[in-house]
Formats: C-alpha cells, structure tokens, sequence
C-alpha cells in the first residue's frame, strides 16, 4: 500500500516577509562594512544610523526623521519614537535599526 503525506511547502527565504529579507540583507552589509572597509577607523556608525534612517523616510511618506542633539525621532503619523542616535561601535546599528523596524511595523 502506497502512502503519500502532504506538507506545506515551505517557503523561500524572504518570499513571503520581505521586510525580514530587507533586514537581513542590511545585517549582512553591516558585517561586511565592519570586516572589509580599507580603513575601519572612518567608519562613522552615527551617520550611517542616521543616513539609514533618512533614506527609508525618503522612500515612505509616512515615515518622518528628525534629529535633536543626538536624539533622533521616528515619526509615524500620531506615533513617536525616540532612539538615541550616538551609536559607538558599528555591530550596534543591528540593534539600532532593529529597534526602529520593530516601531515600524
């Protein structure tokens, strides 16, 4: 006799959350940044914090970045957050940035 067992295919990484694809996709070039640049001492993990934050305002109107001191302040309609944004070492800005998405969603 002949048994055939159905299981829900599973689904290609990121095909069905791509918001956790984008997220890795930046842990991974955040770890190549840390790794490969020429010269690590250039790196400026504030800026890159803030930049990032900035140029995913830009491409969603309803995300609003403002920065205060070394505060920065994420928008979102009638909803605020605020993050710090001195960031002393580059492996931090996974937590940085996880800590907005988690806001965002």
């Amino acid at each position: 006799m002949l048994c055939l067992t159905l299981a829900a295919p599973r689904p290609v990484f990121g095909a069905q959350d791509p918001a956790r694809a984008s997220f890795m996709n930046m842990k991974l070039t955040i770890l190549y940044v840390i790794h490969r640049y020429v010269a690590p001492d250039r790196i400026d993990p504030s800026k890159m914090f803030y930049s990032g934050l900035a140029g995913a305002a830009k491409g969603t109107p309803e995300v609003m970045i403002s920065r205060s001191g070394s505060k920065i302040l994420v928008s979102v309609g009638n909803k605020h957050l605020k993050v710090d944004g001195h960031i002393a070492s580059p492996i931090y800005l996974v937590g940085a940035f996880q800590q907005v998405f988690d806001f965002l969603k």
